[in-house]
């Protein structure tokens, strides 16, 4: 799990998946469950820290608009472009290419897909 920007994180996940979804045990403590749909492995369990979490969205069909959620307009000109994570340029031009940055900018590659999730409280 790899913390993007604030209480947002990274989790790696794989491409082949039916869905995803964030549970909460009896004890309280939450789990992001991975279903593969797949007769030799069927889901995977990923045990959260302490607090309140909601999965945001998974990078392989994420879309401007979910990537707004995450990341940052350009300081300079926030009206027209978003913050470059990797500060390869002065500014990205839309809210994807800027999470494409964030997520580069931490080490991650972009040609795998990950889970987004926020820690809430």
């Amino acid at each position: 799990m790899t913390n993007l920007i604030n209480n947002i994180f990274a989790v790696d996940a794989p491409l082949v998946m039916s869905k995803c979804y964030i549970h909460t045990r009896r004890s309280g403590q939450q789990v992001l469950f991975i279903d593969f749909g797949l007769l030799w492995k069927m889901s995977e369990e990923i045990w959260l820290p302490p607090g309140t979490w909601q999965l945001l969205f998974l990078t392989r069909d994420a879309t401007d608009s979910d990537w707004e959620k995450v990341v940052e307009r350009d300081s300079k000109y926030p009206e027209w472009w978003y913050k470059d994570y990797e500060l390869k340029s002065p500014f990205c031009y839309n809210s994807t290419q800027s999470g494409h940055s964030l997520l580069r900018s931490k080490g991650l590659n972009l040609d795998k897909n990950y889970v987004l999730i926020e820690k809430i409280c």
